[in-house]
């Protein structure tokens, strides 16, 4: 016994106001997810209605306006091999010519790695043990502490048969 399809939902055009009948495809009719989804009955209705919108920036028209923005040599350290550009404020959506500064590839690294040390590029030492620090100044095993525990100097050790939190001295 052959399936007898559901009905269309109601649903009429944005722009015309036609209603909408779900469409076949290779004989295969449309899929009623993807029919509920349509808001138009053809792509000259769609392109008459999106005709006054906006479009908003994104980050494909910004590496097309930055690569304009393009400067021969770093503006940090005068390289002129490999180059990127740089924004300022760190918003890829701000295209703003003044937003743009030419770096080359290490001082782009340096600009986007707070815990790196301008000078030498190598990450900073840890505040309680010298490792070299993930975040906040703090190595991976202070920084899980601090994460856990409030404290990056607090350790859970065993005490008997319970654990208990202990501060470690420096």
């Amino acid at each position: 016994m052959p399936r007898i399809p559901h009905p269309d939902p109601m649903k009429r055009c944005e722009k015309c106001l036609e209603r909408l009948h779900r469409r076949r495809y290779n004989g295969v009719l449309e899929d009623m997810g993807h029919f509920l989804l349509r808001h138009y009955c053809n792509r000259a209705c769609m392109a008459v209605a999106m005709e006054g919108r906006i479009k908003s920036p994104t980050a494909h028209n910004s590496r097309r306006q930055s690569a304009k923005a393009k400067k021969p040599q770093c503006e940090r350290c005068g390289k002129a091999g490999k180059l990127h550009v740089h924004h300022k404020d760190e918003n890829p959506l701000n295209n703003a010519p003044a937003n743009f500064q030419t770096l080359c590839v290490s001082c782009h690294r340096l600009s986007h790695s707070p815990n790196a040390s301008k000078t030498t590029g190598q990450r900073v030492a840890c505040l309680h043990c010298f490792k070299p620090a993930r975040q906040r100044g703090l190595c991976w095993t202070h920084l899980t502490r601090f994460k856990r525990y409030g404290d990056p100097l607090l350790r859970k050790i065993k005490h008997g048969s319970t654990w208990i939190l202990s501060r470690m001295e420096e």
